[in-house]
């Protein structure tokens, strides 16, 4: 094999391995980082890694196509260039290969190291479910989108613990005394979340206690940052596809205003999504009988 064929096919491998690289890169990071959106303060590099790929990427994918361009149409020129003995040109065009053959592998490398970085840093979100349970939690609140069964799997799990059993919209109503559906029509979203926040606060401090929250209790940030630090909580997400949702929920609109708005439903979805899955676990639960539910949830507790 010639100078010239090595280059090539140094590039074109160089510049395929790249590719690949960020394309697992850029898949991992779809799959693996869908809740970064709501990650606690300090966990931003999987964010700045993900705006860096494309970059990454396109230039990988740039430089081992110029590069081989730049190869392929110099071949003639510089074994002309050799055989007129003229080695100071021939040691410049040499150089010119020498570095876009050391850009496109440093390219490779960022593509490479970057991907490292991303898995320490899930290993480090999933670890926070494993160091959640290195002590058996006091408090289990249990949070999903509306249908998912927080209802009905929370009293089935708090019997199974001997635990207390709260549903944090049945206090609500209870101290209000009125509907969720009535606080929403009279005061609006904005003061039924105030009061929501507040009753959350409040209730996540007790002992022994399976706590059910409303669907939309996680999009607030401070209720998030204190059922994911708090000690002794384990915050368990119940998922549960939206298809589930109005199969479940159908014919109670009138209670479930939330559900009554069929015009942002799907956005709510969408948005609350990767909020939920900040949980320190999360459990599929369409297929899923209500006590395997809680079989499962026992099992990560470590109870």
């Amino acid at each position: 094999m010639t100078n010239d064929q090595y280059l090539i096919v140094s590039y074109f491998v160089c510049a395929a391995l790249s590719t690949v690289a960020g394309v697992l890169a850029y898949l991992y990071l779809r799959h693996s980082f869908a809740g970064v959106a709501g990650a606690a303060p300090g966990k931003h590099l999987p964010s700045i890694l993900k705006m860096l790929f494309p970059a990454g990427l396109v230039f990988a994918a740039l430089l081992g196509f110029l590069s081989v361009s730049y190869q392929g149409c110099n071949r003639t020129t510089y074994t002309e260039i050799v055989e007129s003995r003229n080695y100071l040109i021939a040691k410049n065009h040499e150089q010119l290969s020498a570095i876009l053959f050391y850009i496109v592998l440093a390219v490779l490398l960022w593509n490479l190291v970057a991907l490292l970085i991303l898995r320490s840093a899930q290993r480090g979100k999933n670890g926070s479910s494993s160091i959640a349970n290195s002590v058996p939690p006091r408090r289990i609140v249990l949070t999903g989108f509306m249908g998912s069964g927080k209802s009905t799997i929370g009293p089935l799990l708090a019997a199974r613990l001997g635990w207390s059993f709260l549903d944090v919209d049945d206090v609500i109503e209870a101290e209000a005394g009125t509907t969720i559906a009535e606080i929403f029509a009279r005061h609006g979203e904005a003061a039924f979340r105030k009061r929501e926040q507040e009753t959350i606060a409040r209730l996540a401090t007790g002992d022994a206690l399976v706590l059910a929250l409303g669907g939309g209790a996680i999009e607030h940030e401070a209720t998030r940052a204190l059922l994911l630090t708090a000690p002794g909580t384990l915050l368990v997400h119940l998922e549960v596809e939206l298809a589930t949702t109005l199969q479940r929920c159908r014919g109670t609109e009138q209670t479930r205003p939330i559900l009554a708005d069929q015009a942002n439903l799907a956005a709510r979805y969408q948005r609350r999504l990767p909020l939920y899955r900040t949980a320190h676990v999360s459990i599929p639960v369409d297929a899923l009988l209500p006590q395997e539910v809680v079989d499962r949830i026992l099992s990560e507790s470590g109870r």
